[in-house]
């Protein structure tokens, strides 16, 4: 493998050469309870939308999950949504409604797999961050730290809160 051409400073919070652990302040005090968010999608078909343009455009029927987790002593399921989402590239898509789901179309910003791939994930996001504003709007204290999964890009609002990222890429 070549080297790495990544420049890197090591000098952020202290000099390198004095760097060591910092032992918290034993005043900080930790929050009583830590939530966990997280969200799972799934692609029920892929579909061809016929509207005003004469091509068919494409979309995605989906089913999308959020769920939030309590842990101050054991753990807790307390909030989870389910919805399904039609994701087209036509703007002039309806809903698809069936005796087992309805699909509401929700416009995708271009045809191509990663636009509604991209649309369906931040409609999944959207679906997590209501979850976690709901839960908090019912915690009168707000003591707790609230973890997401990645990172925090269009999630900054929310107090308290850390990214988790599991996953790394590299090119």
């Amino acid at each position: 493998r070549p080297e790495s051409s990544a420049e890197l400073n090591l000098d952020l919070e202290v000099p390198a050469g004095q760097w060591r652990p910092i032992t918290p302040d034993p005043a900080l005090r930790l929050p009583d309870t830590v939530l966990f968010l997280d969200g799972v999608r799934r692609i029920d078909a892929r579909v061809w939308v016929h509207g005003a343009d004469p091509q068919p455009a494409p979309g995605l029927a989906a089913s999308f999950a959020a769920g939030l987790v309590s842990c101050n002593g054991s753990a807790r399921i307390q909030e989870v949504t389910v919805e399904r989402g039609l994701f087209p590239a036509a703007p002039d898509a309806a809903d698809i409604a069936t005796r087992q789901a309805r699909y509401p179309a929700r416009l995708a910003a271009g045809p191509g797999p990663d636009q509604l791939s991209l649309a369906l994930q931040q409609r999944l996001a959207d679906a997590e961050v209501q979850l976690a504003l709901l839960f908090r709007a019912g915690q009168p204290d707000g003591d707790d730290l609230l973890v997401v999964d990645g990172p925090l890009r269009g999630r900054t609002h929310l107090h308290r809160t850390v990214g988790y990222i599991k996953t790394h890429h590299t090119t």
